[in-house]
């Protein structure tokens, strides 16, 4: 499955006041080059130019903060710790990959990021296909009900073990959470990682589910997300 980026760069600039003091004079704008990109809004639509912005223009809108007023809260902020965005890390020397986890997780030094999301097995989005889950079975077999063959060995050569631990040691108090793109293939109705719709006999209009989790199997996948937590 692939995703389109809609609006890789923004056409606006914007200025964040915080507090409700009346505005402060606008800045000298900046000379400087202007930011270029493209975007798509959709598989069907070709990609285009985005409008160019100059970070040192006049402001196009104005966004008034109030921290009077509390909205909702929050637990934590963060990001994916998926194969890709963790390839990216480890392809850094060891001290710009140090330098990068701290900016990002540091609460003192950096931005202070603190709740990650871990992929239990690959995500759609990977680096190198194909997908994978934490039991994928030998050839001739075609379940694994005890579990014998789950293994995270493939997290831990992806480095993904290892950046947590690198999380870790700058912010202490992050927190993970784990939940899977799929369950293992051998699970599900359709043998495939990706999901599969059909349309409904003798309709044109109606569709349903064909790739998901087998009824004998919600047992087995329970137990396989307690085994991603204990390894």
């Amino acid at each position: 499955m692939r995703r389109s980026l809609i609006g890789a760069a923004a056409a606006l600039t914007l200025v964040v006041l915080v507090g409700t003091e009346s505005a402060a004079p606008a800045a000298v704008p900046r000379r400087g080059p202007s930011v270029t990109g493209t975007y798509s809004t959709g598989a069907d639509h070709a990609w285009q130019p985005a409008p160019a912005v100059n970070p040192g223009a006049p402001a196009d809108a104005t966004v008034v903060v109030d921290p009077s007023t509390t909205r909702q809260t929050y637990s934590g902020i963060g990001f994916s710790l998926d194969e890709t965005s963790v390839s990216n890390l480890w392809k850094l020397t060891p001290a710009e990959r140090e330098e990068a986890v701290r900016l990002l997780v540091d609460p003192k030094t950096g931005a202070g990021l603190n709740r990650f999301r871990l992929t239990i097995g690959s995500p759609d989005l990977i680096e190198h296909l194909p997908f994978w889950s934490e039991d994928d079975l030998p050839a001739g077999m075609t379940d694994d009900f005890q579990l014998k063959h789950f293994s995270i060995q493939r997290d831990i050569d992806l480095h993904i073990i290892d950046t947590i631990k690198l999380i870790q040691r700058y912010n202490p108090k992050a927190t993970f959470f784990g939940s899977a793109w799929s369950a293992p293939a051998w699970m599900k109705t359709n043998n495939q990682f990706t999901g599969e719709v059909a349309l409904k006999p003798g309709s044109t209009t109606d569709y349903y589910q064909v790739g998901k989790l087998r009824d004998d199997c919600i047992d087995v996948f329970a137990r396989y997300y307690v085994k991603f937590v204990q390894a």
